[in-house]
């Protein structure tokens, strides 16, 4: 077999020095740089996606901060029919105003111990109230529509009793109407707990 010569021989391993070097600038250099690189343009997608998501979020509460006038207003609607209190003097003008509307009489209300009421959010007070209204037929109804779907205060009516005025037994003539119903208060943290007065 022929000796190789020798600047051959320098040749191929001048030759694979340069390939040994190349690998291993691949697996020094190069490599962990397309590694970085990549994982750097996978941070810069989930930043991308997260601006967009609180862009948009921005946007929605930028809509909201233009309906906070109507927001307040539906509270304030929503705090007169569940108070944080009992606020007896408010309902007993709302009666009035129900028997002014239907024009009824009141003649009689009686409001009774608060109990605690389980919802699906915790609890809230419950206060039984009696109230009693002489008028018409059609005025008492006038009254029972008005103490459902005019007044504020949300109401629960659990009876009613309609019965003559008079001694003929007609209801053509005066009806006195009895509703036994109940009304609600949502009292705040610091409120619930102390027991709430049935006279507040």
């Amino acid at each position: 077999m022929p000796a190789i010569p020798r600047d051959r021989l320098w040749n191929i391993a001048t030759a694979a020095g340069v390939v040994l070097l190349l690998a291993l600038g691949w697996m020094v250099l190069i490599g962990p740089a397309y590694d970085e690189a990549a994982s750097i343009d996978r941070e810069a997608e989930t930043t991308e996606d997260r601006v967009v998501d609180l862009q948009r979020r921005l946007a929605q509460l930028r809509q909201q901060n233009q309906d906070l006038a109507r927001y307040q207003q539906q509270l304030a609607t929503d705090r007169q029919a569940l108070p944080t209190q009992p606020a007896l003097a408010d309902l007993l003008r709302q009666i009035q105003a129900a028997g002014a509307a239907s024009g009824t009489t009141m003649v009689g209300l009686i409001v009774g111990a608060s109990t605690q009421t389980a919802t699906a959010g915790g609890s809230v007070e419950s206060l039984p109230v009696t109230v009693t209204v002489d008028g018409s037929a059609a005025q008492v109804a006038g009254f029972l529509d008005q103490m459902q779907r005019v007044q504020p205060r949300a109401v629960l009516i659990n009876s009613m009793n309609a019965v003559p005025k008079d001694e003929s037994g007609s209801f053509a003539g005066a009806v006195t109407l009895t509703l036994t119903m109940q009304i609600f208060v949502a009292p705040t943290s610091s409120q619930s707990q102390q027991p709430v007065p049935a006279g507040a």
